[in-house]
This record gives structure tokens, C-alpha cells and sequence, in this order.
């Protein structure tokens, strides 16, 4: 597997050359927890030697595309929206998919 592969996949403190020496968490898993027609809920784990170090959940609005409440953390709330990004692109491909049923 390819190194910058490698660095984004969480746990990579020995093989990235750009992780951070000193950086309390080795990962952050994400996953979708409840969604509604106005939101969804998205939980997180932040992790450091596999072990849990915090856990929390945001509610993000989709009118208004605001994380309830707001993610304090600069690096989490990248992820978080990266992973929202994503989350987004497969519901509308599921959607589509049902059209086309």
C-alpha cells in the first residue's frame, strides 16, 4: 500500500513521514448514527493506540449546513466534514438508484 495511503487510513504514526510527533491521536473513526429529513447525526471516536481517548456526536443540519453544536476542534471538524461529503455523495447516489428502480 502506498505510504500517503497508508497516512490516511489512521495508525500511521510510524510510517508517515508528515505525522505529527506529538499528536495525541493516532485516528479519528466516524460514522453516521440517525438521520432524519433535516439532519444527521454523526458520531465520532478519536483514537491513540487503539484505545479511545474522546468520543462525541454532532448534529449536522442539512438547510443551513451547520454542525450542532459547532466543532471546536479544527482537525476533527475537517474530517467530519470530509466524511459528511462523502455520506452525502452515497445518499444521493442511493436516491438515484431508487428513481431508476
Amino acid at each position: 500500500m502506498a505510504q500517503g495511503l497508508l497516512c490516511q487510513q489512521g495508525y500511521a504514526r510510524q510510517i508517515c513521514k508528515v505525522f505529527p510527533v506529538h499528536a495525541q491521536a493516532d485516528a479519528v473513526m466516524i460514522c453516521a448514527a440517525l438521520e432524519t429529513p433535516a439532519s444527521v447525526i454523526v458520531r465520532f471516536t478519536v483514537e491513540r493506540n487503539y484505545l479511545p481517548v474522546s468520543v462525541g456526536e454532532h448534529e449536522h443540519f442539512y438547510h443551513g449546513g451547520e454542525w450542532n453544536p459547532a466543532i471546536a476542534d479544527e482537525n476533527i471538524r475537517a474530517q467530519m466534514n470530509h466524511y459528511l461529503d462523502g455520506f452525502l455523495q452515497l445518499r444521493q447516489e442511493l436516491i438515484e438508484c431508487q428513481k431508476n428502480s
